[in-house]
């Protein structure tokens, strides 16, 4: 049951769509890298559902779209929707192709006990974890809530734009408050000098992108803490694993930060 659509953010309209192969009829090296990108991310979004639900009866899994943009950017859209650009799925997957070969992968003793095909899926998994992860925080954090009742003045002090009664469920007027807001992973250069709300603004911002950072490595972890019990992985091995695993977390997030140039808010 694909579901293709359009929709405009800030004047641009992008095509989306649950199936890669609505978006890329003619090109299946596309339609093969964006659904291979696809299945790990809906496997990640099940995995912490399923996790999450029985204790957080409020949780729900957002629904996932690519879309045809060759922008390198992922957004989490109204409070409801996580977009994938194409363009971050291709240029992660030759970034990683391109950098770690099996030539560099013999420098680093933290992989000398996985094979290079395995290395680099690994990076993979990781990778689209961590993305889908930070897009999910941002929306069950209620980021875009919070930017929408709250602001500053000139002076930097916080103002309340938006009255909420005590004892208001959120989770009932959360999407009709946002609209069509979003949080994206690209950040608009400025030239001219910031006044203080500008800046309160911007550090606002990079709070909130360290909010989903936080949350996403500290569910990765846990995630792979609890694949130990799941995998029956011994005692005596318990220790080689977890150092591999740590090593591509942490080359999956390099290559995060590498992709987005310097404008994920929490670099």
């Amino acid at each position: 049951n694909a579901m293709t659509k359009n929709i405009t953010i800030d004047k641009i309209t992008y095509t989306i769509s649950t199936d890669p192969r609505d978006l890329f009829k003619d090109n299946p090296i596309m339609q093969r890298k964006c659904s291979v990108a696809l299945d790990m991310m809906e496997d990640c979004l099940d995995y912490i559902y399923n996790l999450m639900k029985p204790h957080y009866p409020n949780v729900f899994k957002p629904e996932l779209y690519i879309s045809d943009s060759t922008e390198r950017n992922a957004i989490a859209y109204q409070g409801k929707t996580i977009i994938i650009f194409s363009g971050l799925i291709i240029q992660q997957a030759d970034y990683i192709e391109k950098k770690y070969t099996p030539e560099l992968l013999k420098k680093y003793k933290v992989f000398q006990n996985i094979s290079h095909e395995k290395t680099l899926s690994g990076l993979r998994v990781y990778f689209w974890r961590y993305v889908i992860l930070h897009e999910l925080y941002h929306i069950w954090n209620k980021h875009s809530l919070w930017k929408k009742i709250y602001e500053f003045s000139e002076d930097g002090k916080l103002v309340q734009k938006i009255q909420i009664p005590a004892g208001t469920d959120l989770t009932n007027v959360f999407l009709q408050i946002i609209g069509n807001s979003f949080e994206s992973e690209q950040v608009s250069a400025t030239t001219k000098a910031p006044n203080k709300s500008e800046k309160q603004k911007k550090l606002t911002q990079q709070a909130l992108e360290l909010d989903a950072d936080s949350s996403a490595i500290c569910m990765i972890i846990n995630m792979m803490m609890r694949d130990i019990t799941a995998r029956g992985i011994s005692a005596d091995k318990k220790g080689a694993y977890i150092r591999d695993e740590i090593g591509l977390i942490v080359a999956a997030l390099a290559t995060a930060f590498s992709l987005f140039d310097g404008n994920a808010g929490a670099k």
